[in-house]
């Protein structure tokens, strides 16, 4: 009889590429959304630099900003977020690094 062990793969071994990209994991079907209060909304922002601001943008920009975001695959907030940040510092200005700090979403 022989010392080596015999092992069987169960479902989930050998998946960590279809986790990376985003093909396991990544369904809205299956997340879930937990409601903060108003505090926990300040706190959050408060940890990642962010101040909430309110814009009115042609219907046409936005969905310009979407298709782009798409194919990133990241939300479009984010990448606006990123297009601000990138135009403040070609103006030379100092800029806080947003995106290193701001997990980016697919749901905003």
């Amino acid at each position: 009889m022989s010392n080596e062990s015999t092992q069987t793969q169960g479902p989930c071994d050998d998946q960590d590429e279809l986790w990376d990209t985003r093909r396991l994991g990544a369904s809205e079907e299956h997340a879930m959304c937990v409601p903060v209060s108003a505090e926990v909304e300040r706190q959050i922002d408060a940890a990642l630099g962010l101040e909430p601001t309110e814009l009115r943008l042609t219907i046409e920009l936005v969905a310009s900003f979407k298709a782009l975001a798409a194919e990133e695959g990241i939300g479009y907030r984010p990448l606006m977020r990123r297009a601000l940040a990138e135009y403040v510092q070609a103006r030379g200005l100092p800029s806080a690094p947003t995106e290193s700090r701001i997990q980016t979403s697919r749901t905003e």
